[in-house]
């Protein structure tokens, strides 16, 4: 698989955005006594967040009308998409998923927003349109190979399936950082963002439980026990996860040998089927739904024929145009 240099070089700043509370020897009391150890990993992986956010946001709108002899940007910003495709669910580049949803949010915003010009509204739906029939074609084509993930989570121990992939894929690449050193940041990005799923679950869960408990308040104690009982088990879960990712940080990679796996056990072929299978219990995986039920949207689709008809025009223009410059 080969990307563009500048894809790559895109990929790794963002991976390199992330630092654990273990990266910072010199500085580790200070921060253990100011601030809350889970607070500064959700908060690295949202720094990243915001960094792809913005770069995507500059790297789109440079793609609308060029002015005077500056460059096209729209086949550079084509090649990039290709390569966030290429490079999605590769255990090596963790940001192309990150990338690739923020993206997909942008996008609807910019041909959803009647005050962006034409052209980027016209370049944003092709865009849309290139991810969403990818993530289609992953969706029918691609079959998850059950066999070799039981395989793995018996070779693992721990009763979490969850826990026990993303321990294979942490041993898998702390093994290999030796011989690829870029997979030491990949690794990281990967904690901090189970870390930050793992907030985000526990919160929605108490959210949802607790707007439940308003409306069916009328059902009795009975009701509001099982509650309470299914919010216990959320947070214990929840709380089980991030111990174990606590201990992953603070494991020195010297004495990681006491947490590894055996090295036979996961291959890279595995690893992105570890990857994949992570990948399918978060957002991204259902993100296609969201494209096509904006792509269904009415005024979606009068803006889409609207620019086609435009195009038909135009086309009818140039030819009427040429057909007259031939007979003068």
């Amino acid at each position: 698989m080969y990307i563009q240099m500048v894809t790559a070089l895109v990929l790794q700043l963002i991976q390199c955005v992330v630092h654990l509370p273990n990266d910072r020897d010199g500085m580790e009391d200070e921060y253990d006594s100011k601030v809350d150890q889970d607070l500064l990993i959700t908060n690295n992986y949202e720094t990243a967040m915001r960094t792809a956010q913005n770069f995507l946001s500059v790297f789109l709108k440079k793609c609308g009308s060029k002015q005077g002899s500056e460059e096209d940007y729209r086949p550079l910003f084509e090649n990039f998409v290709q390569d966030l495709l290429s490079t999605v669910n590769k255990p090596e580049w963790p940001a192309a998923e990150l990338l690739l949803s923020l993206l997909g949010r942008l996008l609807v915003h910019q041909f959803s927003n009647k005050q962006t010009e034409m052209t980027l509204r016209v370049a944003s739906l092709d865009y849309l349109g290139t991810v969403a029939a990818r993530l289609r074609k992953d969706a029918v084509t691609s079959k998850m190979d059950q066999r070799s993930i039981d395989r793995i989570l018996k070779e693992t121990q721990g009763d979490d399936e969850t826990q026990q992939l993303q321990k294979a894929l942490l041993d898998y690449m702390e093994e290999n950082t030796e011989t690829d050193p870029s997979l030491l940041f990949a690794r990281k990005f990967y904690i901090a963002q189970w870390f930050r799923d793992t907030t985000i679950e526990t919160e929605k869960t108490m959210k949802s439980q607790k707007r439940d408990r308003e409306e069916d308040s009328s059902d009795g104690p009975g009701h509001h026990a099982k509650d309470i009982e299914t919010i216990g088990e959320v947070m214990q879960r929840a709380e089980a996860r991030k111990k174990f990712l606590r201990k992953i940080i603070k494991t020195v990679p010297s004495h990681f040998t006491t947490l590894r796996m055996n090295s036979d056990t996961v291959d890279y072929d595995d690893s992105c089927l570890i990857v994949r299978y992570l990948a399918s219990m978060r957002p991204f995986a259902q993100s296609f739904d969201i494209y096509l039920t904006q792509a269904r949207n009415p005024q979606a689709c009068y803006f889409y024929s609207s620019a086609l008809l435009l195009s038909v025009h135009l086309c009818t223009l140039f030819c009427v145009f040429y057909c007259i410059v031939l007979w003068f």
